[in-house]
């Protein structure tokens, strides 16, 4: 797996992990992604940044990525 592919196997779904930094300028509403540099304990459905080192769903809200 890369860092554009996802696979499922068995009922699981196995993401490729970015960096804030790399995330798409252009979403689609409703993308998710997990990031590798998110925040130590952010609250869901805070607006991400980056500057952390912890692995963290994120998905875009049609304006900004959030925690989620």
């Amino acid at each position: 797996m890369n860092d554009t592919t996802a696979r499922a196997t068995l009922g699981r779904i196995a993401q490729a992990m970015v960096t804030f930094a790399t995330l798409p300028a252009a979403p689609v509403n409703g993308e998710r992604a997990m990031i590798s540099d998110g925040a130590a304990s952010p609250s869901f459905n805070a607006i991400v940044s980056s500057g952390g080192g912890s692995t963290r769903p994120v998905y875009y809200d049609g304006a900004d990525w959030r925690y989620g």
